[in-house]
């Protein structure tokens, strides 16, 4: 199975690992500084070529290093059952919940509700959120 390409160019660093071809003392492997939020043991992912995930996840991982979090301890994402729901699972340190196909927006609610000092982030694609969950989003 492909997995996705490194997201390059526009002054982008890839999110596969940087490995050291030996130059330096010791051959020591490197690796990007947004994989202390990344299970790199699973990369490069499910995804299947050409999907739009991967660009995805890095834009999420992204936006939480903007953010200032250093780890992904304060955070819970949920998500349905779709392509999206690999998105922050497997991928991601972090706790994941998921849920029934459209019951993200819900879940993620009542997870708030619980535990509000946890950041919550749904992930989901179009049929998990606006098609058999839109109700839910109408509603959030």
């Amino acid at each position: 199975m492909l997995g996705p390409r490194p997201v390059q160019g526009r002054g982008r660093a890839p999110l596969v690992p940087v490995r050291d071809r030996g130059a330096s003392a010791g051959g020591e492997t490197m690796s990007h500084p947004l994989h202390r939020y990344l299970r790199e043991e699973v990369l490069p992912g499910p995804f299947c070529p050409g999907c739009g995930n991967g660009l995805v996840l890095g834009a999420l991982v992204r936006a939480i290093a903007r953010h200032g979090h250093d780890t992904l301890r304060e955070f819970v994402f949920v998500s349905g059952i779709g392509c999206a729901a690999w998105i922050p699972s497997p991928h991601l340190r972090a706790d994941s919940l998921h849920v029934a196909h459209g019951r993200a927006v819900a879940t993620a609610i009542g997870v708030k509700l619980r535990r509000p000092e946890l950041e919550v982030v749904v992930v989901g694609g179009d049929g998990d959120i606006a098609g058999i969950g839109g109700n839910h989003l109408l509603h959030a």
